[in-house]
This record gives C-alpha cells, structure tokens and sequence, in this order.
C-alpha cells in the first residue's frame, strides 16, 4: 500500500466519526473543509467524502512529463467502492473520480520495466 500510496476512505470517509479532519465547529476544520470540496474530495453541498468506502489510488504524472508542474505529481484521484453501505443509493457509481479531466490509470514503474504494454 505504502509503494503504489494507495489509500483507503472508510465508511465514515475523512471527517465524521473517522476523526482524521478537524472538528467542523473550528475554524480550521471549516477552511479544510472548504479546500477539500474545492478539490472535489468533499462534496459541496453535504461537506461528506466522495470517496467514503472506496480504495482510493492517486493517478500520479509522468516523471517524464512534458509540462514539469505534472511530473510526479498527484494529478487525479481514482476510487472503486469496496464495502456497501446504507448511507450510498443502491446503483450508485462503484468507480469515482474527482470532478477533473480523466487521463487514464498506469503503472509507470512498471511500463519500464516491461517490454511489453497491454492498453485496455
């Protein structure tokens, strides 16, 4: 988990019961909250993770890249449900995104390490 910096948002997500955020009652827990819902990792209307329930991989740029603010940088976060839970309507998406242009899911490491890519 710690080499590919996967992570994972419980049913309760980040904030809530999880306790990881700052009590929304503070003022760093609400200008947390509010750049967390700019970046799409909360929703803006209910301030609740968009990720909750999900293993949650960052899709990191090119070490290559051609523009040097995208190298190795978290460029967009990838999420599939893994746990069912009552608060998440029933047909309700299992693979999310952030609210962001998609460019794709890759191992880099491992496309060079390879002499064969298979694309999907």
């Amino acid at each position: 988990m710690t080499h590919f910096k996967l992570g994972y948002a419980g049913k309760h997500g980040v904030g809530g019961a999880a306790g990881v955020l700052p009590s929304p009652y503070t003022k760093a827990g609400r200008q947390m909250r509010d750049r967390l819902a700019s970046l799409g990792v909360l929703r803006e209307s209910t301030k609740q993770d968009h990720f909750r329930g999900c293993v949650v991989v960052p899709i990191i740029g090119w070490s290559g890249a051609a523009s040097v603010g995208q190298r190795e940088r978290v460029m967009q976060l990838y999420g599939r449900r893994s746990v069912e839970d009552a608060k998440v309507n029933k047909g309700s998406a299992k693979h999310l995104y952030l609210p962001a242009p998609l460019s794709g899911v890759w191992n880099e490491e491992a496309m060079q390490a390879s002499s064969d890519i298979i694309l999907v």
